[in-house]
């Protein structure tokens, strides 16, 4: 589970999102990886639509839940968490930004 920043197509405005990347381990009949998104306060259809995310902390990985309702609880608590996350970056920027990694790794810094 990630805590992210999401972007609609051209839209400007920056939401929070907390992502799923995995196989779904507490279902065994899913084999494959999957990228779910829940994003935060917006209720509105997104199918079909271009996204850009960005990852902003790992919460935690995947793990497999012995019922449909742990699995529900602990989702809920990874949403608060990826909420406070990013109030938190909010609040306190870092001076580089992540995903402008340069130089084998090396982050870029950004003017200020």
């Amino acid at each position: 589970m990630y805590a992210c920043r999401l972007w609609i197509g051209t839209e400007p405005e920056q939401l929070g999102a907390t992502i799923s990347i995995g196989d779904n381990p507490t279902f065994g009949d899913v084999h494959d990886r999957r990228v779910e998104v829940y994003v935060h306060d917006l209720d509105r259809d997104l199918y079909g639509s271009d996204i850009r995310l960005e990852v902003a902390v790992r919460l935690r990985g995947m793990v497999r839940f012995t019922s449909l309702e742990e699995l529900i609880r602990q989702t809920e608590s990874d949403v608060v968490a990826s909420r406070a996350v990013l109030a938190a970056q909010a609040r306190h920027p870092l001076p580089w930004h992540p995903s402008g990694l340069e130089d084998g790794g090396a982050p870029r810094r950004t003017r200020s």
